[in-house]
């Protein structure tokens, strides 16, 4: 069971990498609101249609839907208005580089802010973030 998520984190880290190159080539087409809202716009509908298979998707938003909405709003689409920005400045290569040190950035400033301790998967993980920024910049 382990394995299967496992390779299931590995295949949402490739779509997530190649999301950067299409997002590049969206912009060509769209501006960046136009761009996020399409985007999660059609990912909010297909949640609601999986929410909706499982059960009343109202009653599992009831009390709540506000603050899901406010933070759908700022934590989602305000998130990828100024990632799709920058990208439409800069290269996919620039935003894939950012975004595959954030979980090691995450980690040292936890480790740094919080005094949490850095486990020694954190540090391989880590280090394995590094090296994938490392051979996207050099190409090697």
């Amino acid at each position: 069971m382990i394995w299967t998520g496992r390779a299931l984190a590995s295949i949402a880290v490739v779509f997530w990498g190649a999301g950067y190159l299409w997002a590049k080539i969206i912009m060509t087409w769209l501006p960046p609101f136009a761009a996020s809202g399409v985007r999660y716009g059609l990912a909010s509908v297909l949640m609601l249609l999986l929410v909706a298979r499982k059960g009343n998707p109202l009653r599992t938003l009831s009390g709540h839907w506000f603050r899901y909405l406010l933070l759908g709003f700022i934590g989602i689409t305000c998130f990828q208005v100024f990632l799709f920005s920058a990208i439409q400045l800069t290269s996919a290569i620039s935003a894939s580089v950012i975004m595959a040190l954030t979980p090691a950035m995450a980690a040292c400033g936890a480790a740094a802010l919080t005094g949490e301790r850095l486990t020694g998967r954190s540090i391989v993980a880590t280090l394995i973030a590094v090296a994938g920024a490392l051979i996207a910049v050099t190409g090697r």
